[in-house]
């Protein structure tokens, strides 16, 4: 009877132990084995699963796994992925091998290690890093740790000592559980999640984005790391100010309400603020905001309009789209993000009209023919994309 016991705390140990390695590799053969070694070790279980789905992805013997070799191995498999994608096979699990790749060599130097702190730029740069599973919101809390979810509208919220509950208690994570300091959370094509964070602040994430967020926020200030578009109410605490930070722009906040969109897939970010007052970091330029005034910036190029109707920027968050003529192309990429859906756009760039509204209801063909009684736009399936095409759209 296999009754080891690990002591192990990363993945990177479990991956590199023979015994583990020739049971993980025949789990499925060896099943009664595999499950003497979960029974023995109940705590170190979800650890063993990730490290077991690793084991059957690479190809190397213990003695040649080291950080050089899964690094090459993590550019093979994220090679794997944009192939997949360009030729739509699902990917799902090539993009959890290659987090759970990401997290052992991440690991060591951002997420695991308590002792070692990285920098804004190197945190917007692990960002950069993070692969978006075609399915599945990924959590990662540290020392290989990747907590796979797959429920729509998902809400996590963080305890006070830094322990995190899911869907209301579904999954629980004790503080004790949590290597990271800073813990990255993904979050893909056609799924939201809401945030509720340990100081109060509460953030809505949108379809498409990436985001690292402190296990705790220290007694100065308050800092999450965005690739995508977040709408954050944020409790009020003038000793600590609370930032918003992307490639493009900084958001500052002592308390209030507010949206970011900042996309990688676009040439713009913009920052709408709906109550209090922040101020914006563009180019180290600092542009201040009151209520019902929009920021855009591109490029080198800064514009602010007031008195704009901040719902039309946050009104994704409740299932909705208005429109507010906008380019038609904008708001095909907008749709093609809430339902991770290919839709190719024909035809010359037009403005859609305003003061529409459509509800963003559970089928794709159903917002398009919405779409269709406000613009005069048309759409066609064609295997697996949607080609929309319009005529004569008012401006």
């Amino acid at each position: 009877m296999n009754n080891t016991r690990y002591s192990y705390n990363h993945i990177g140990d479990f991956i590199q132990d023979e015994s583990f390695i020739a049971v993980a590799k025949n789990r499925f053969l060896l099943a009664d084995e595999w499950e003497k070694l979960i029974c023995a070790n109940p705590d170190k279980q979800a650890l063993m699963e990730d490290a077991s789905l690793l084991v059957n992805f690479l190809k190397l013997k213990p003695a040649q796994i080291t950080e050089e070799t899964i690094a090459d191995e993590l550019l093979k498999l994220q090679n794997k992925i944009k192939f997949a994608k360009r030729r739509k096979f699902v990917v799902s699990w090539f993009s959890i091998a290659a987090s759970l790749l990401l997290a052992f060599l991440g690991g060591k130097f951002l997420i695991s290690d308590k002792n070692i702190s990285i920098n804004d730029n190197e945190k917007i740069e692990l960002l950069s890093q993070m692969e978006l599973d075609e399915r599945l919101i990924m959590l990662n809390i540290g020392d290989g740790q990747l907590i796979c979810i797959d429920k729509n509208r998902t809400i996590i919220k963080q305890q006070e000592d830094g322990g995190i509950s899911v869907n209301n208690g579904k999954i629980q994570i004790s503080s004790n559980d949590i290597a990271a300091n800073n813990i990255s959370l993904s979050v893909p094509y056609g799924k939201l999640l809401q945030l509720c964070l340990n100081d109060g602040s509460s953030v809505w994430v949108n379809s498409g984005t990436k985001l690292i967020f402190p296990k705790k926020f220290d007694d100065k200030e308050r800092k999450l790391y965005v690739e995508g578009e977040v709408y954050a109410e944020v409790k009020p605490d003038e000793s600590r100010p609370f930032f918003v930070k992307t490639d493009r722009v900084e958001v500052k906040v002592l308390g209030t309400s507010f949206n970011l969109n900042s996309y990688q897939d676009n040439t713009f970010s913009e920052v709408v603020l709906v109550n209090g007052k922040v101020e914006v970091n563009v180019n180290n330029k600092i542009n201040e905001l009151a209520p019902g005034e929009y920021l855009k910036a591109e490029s080198n190029h800064i514009s602010i309009s007031q008195g704009v109707d901040a719902d039309v920027y946050t009104c994704w968050k409740d299932d909705v789209i208005r429109l507010n003529g906008e380019p038609l192309s904008v708001l095909l990429k907008k749709i093609a993000r809430r339902y991770n859906t290919n839709l190719l756009f024909e035809g010359k760039d037009v403005a859609t009209n305003s003061g529409g509204k459509i509800v963003l209801t559970d089928s794709v063909t159903d917002v398009l023919n919405a779409l269709s009684l406000i613009d005069p736009v048309v759409f066609k399936v064609k295997k697996d994309s949607i080609i929309v095409s319009c005529k004569n759209i008012k401006k």
